[in-house]
C-alpha cells in the first residue's frame, strides 16, 4: 500500500527527463514548471555520468529482460550531490503511462524501490514488469499524442514514470529520470504488445519531438531522444547500455 502522503502524486505527471543542455522529451520523468498553461522545462545540467570501470558489452536493438541503473544523486545547484543531502532512505515509484510515451501517468505505481545506501538499482522485467504489460493500451487521444500514429492500429503500449521521495517527507524530489550513461540523452523504457511503428511528430512549448520508432517485437525496450538540432529531438530505439543512470535531484530537502 502506498503512504497517503505519496498517493495523491501517483497520479500526476512528473514532467521531463533532461539531457545535458537542459532540455528534454516532455511529460518523461522530472519536475516541470507550468507558463500561459502549457509545461516548459527547467534547465537541468547533469553533471554526474562517469563510470567505475570499462562498461560491459550491450546487446543489439531488441527488448531487454532485465532494467540495471546506477543512481546518481545531483543537488539543487546541479552538481553532484554530498553524502551528507541524500536521504537516508529514498522510495522510488513508476507509476505507468497508459497508452502514450508522454503524458501525465494514471493509477498506483506498478513498481515501488526503496533504496538505502546502495547506488544500483535492478528490476527483473519478466517478473516485475508484468504490472506495467497490464497497464498498456492502445495510443489514447491526448494532447501528448497529437501528430503520432502506431501501426498496426490497436498496439497497445505503456511507458513507465519515475518519482522520488525522501522517506518520512511529502515533498517529492526535483528532476529523476534515466540517462544514457555516455551522451546523456534522456532514455525512456516503454513496453509495446506486438511489434509497430511509431511515428510522428509532437510539438511542446516551441519544441518538435519527432518519433522515429521501429520495435521489432513484443516487450520492453529502450528509447533514446537525441538533439538533432535547435529545438529538435528525434526519438529512436536505443541500443539497450548494459547499465543506464538514474539521475535523483535533491531539492528543498534538509539533510538528515
Amino acid at each position: 500500500m502506498l503512504d497517503a502522503r505519496h498517493r495523491a502524486w501517483a497520479g500526476r505527471d512528473p514532467g521531463a527527463a533532461r539531457t545535458r543542455n537542459g532540455k528534454g522529451p516532455p511529460g518523461a520523468g522530472a519536475v516541470g514548471r507550468r507558463r500561459a498553461g502549457r509545461r516548459v522545462l527547467v534547465p537541468v545540467l547533469l553533471l554526474v555520468t562517469g563510470c567505475a570501470g570499462p562498461p560491459r558489452a550491450a546487446p543489439e536493438r531488441g527488448p531487454v529482460e532485465a532494467l540495471r541503473a546506477r543512481v546518481a544523486y545531483v543537488d539543487a545547484e546541479r552538481r553532484p550531490a554530498a553524502y551528507v543531502q541524500v536521504p537516508a532512505e529514498v522510495v522510488l515509484f513508476f507509476p505507468p503511462v497508459r497508452g502514450a510515451i508522454f503524458g501525465a501517468p494514471r493509477g498506483e505505481p506498478v513498481l515501488v524501490r526503496r533504496l538505502h545506501e546502495e547506488r544500483e538499482l535492478e528490476i527483473d522485467l519478466r517478473e516485475e514488469g508484468r504490472r506495467l504489460v497490464e497497464a498498456a493500451e492502445p495510443l489514447r487521444e491526448t494532447r501528448m499524442t497529437e501528430g503520432l500514429s502506431v501501426v498496426p492500429a490497436g498496439t497497445r503500449l505503456a511507458r513507465l514514470g519515475t518519482f522520488a521521495f525522501a522517506e518520512g517527507q511529502a515533498r517529492r524530489f526535483g528532476a529523476v529520470g534515466f540517462v544514457h550513461p555516455l551522451s546523456r540523452d534522456p532514455l525512456l523504457l516503454v513496453y509495446v504488445d506486438r511489434p509497430c511503428r511509431i511515428s510522428g511528430t509532437l510539438r511542446e512549448g516551441g519544441e518538435r519531438h519527432e518519433h522515429d520508432i521501429d520495435l521489432g517485437a513484443a516487450g520492453f525496450h529502450w528509447l533514446r531522444s537525441h538533439e538533432v538540432g535547435p529545438g529538435r529531438y528525434r526519438l529512436k530505439e536505443a541500443a539497450p547500455p548494459a547499465e543506464v543512470v538514474l539521475i535523483i535531484e535533491l531539492r528543498d530537502l534538509r539533510a538528515t
